[in-house]
């Protein structure tokens, strides 16, 4: 029998790209998407909150449907 599958009220996903410069001279986009379930309290600080994070993925991706298909692949399998 297979495992429970994580049931939650509401999945936030947060994508973003940045250019990274490598030592050969060249930039690079890379990747950085969050999947996460909100906020959770800091316990080092009071007035902040940190991500209530289930998984990051990051990387060089050749295009967005590879990164999608990741993402996809994740939460289907949670």
């Amino acid at each position: 029998m297979g495992k429970a599958k994580h049931q939650i009220d509401c999945l936030y996903i947060k994508d973003d790209k940045d250019r990274v410069a490598y030592q050969d001279g060249k930039n690079r986009e890379m990747r950085l998407t969050y999947v996460h379930e909100g906020y959770k309290e800091n316990l080092e600080s009071n007035d902040r909150k940190e991500l209530n994070i289930s998984r990051i993925f990051t990387g060089l991706y050749e295009d967005s449907e590879e990164l999608w298909g990741d993402v996809y692949y994740y939460l289907d399998q949670q």
